[in-house]
């Protein structure tokens, strides 16, 4: 299974939130809405932005309200719950950029993400094919550009 990149992990996720989980990507439009934000993995620079209750993911240098950084070994700990964010930001392997309250909104979108993305059935093999070759990288090579971490996803025994 050929990896994919992030452009694409991210495009097609928001697809199967919006068509799994419309709620949560309801509510993620609704906390970005008037900012462009920021998401780089392994210097794979994209932005989101918010119009019309439509997320639109691009490859942009247009300036950002916030920004998130981080390597794919990074973001597959943290996606697979191994790893909190404010550990990998406090270890200086995610990088946060942003005024406070963009910041806030950012945090918050992307929990609301994180949250409905674990409720939908086509997640798990979008993020398969996304951290494909990830699990043999090295902890302390893997990562290209500045690490960022973006959130984190944990499953809870019911």
């Amino acid at each position: 299974m050929a990896e994919a990149g992030f452009q694409i992990f991210l495009s097609r996720s928001l697809r199967i939130l919006e068509s799994e989980a419309n709620l949560a990507y309801g509510a993620v439009a609704h906390r970005l809405s008037g900012r462009r934000v920021g998401i780089a993995v392994d210097g794979e620079r994209l932005s989101v932005s918010s119009t019309n209750a439509q997320l639109l993911v691009e490859r942009s240098l247009a300036p950002v309200v916030a920004e998130a950084r981080a390597s794919r070994y990074v973001l597959k700990r943290l996606l697979v719950g191994e790893r909190e964010l404010i550990d990998a930001v406090c270890a200086d392997e995610v990088s946060l950029q942003g005024e406070l309250e963009d910041l806030i909104a950012f945090y918050e979108a992307l929990l609301l993400y994180f949250l409905g993305a674990v409720r939908c059935p086509s997640f798990p093999e979008v993020l398969r094919e996304f951290l494909a070759g990830v699990e043999h990288a090295a902890p302390g090579g893997a990562q290209t550009g500045s690490p960022t971490r973006v959130g984190s996803l944990r499953r809870t025994a019911s």
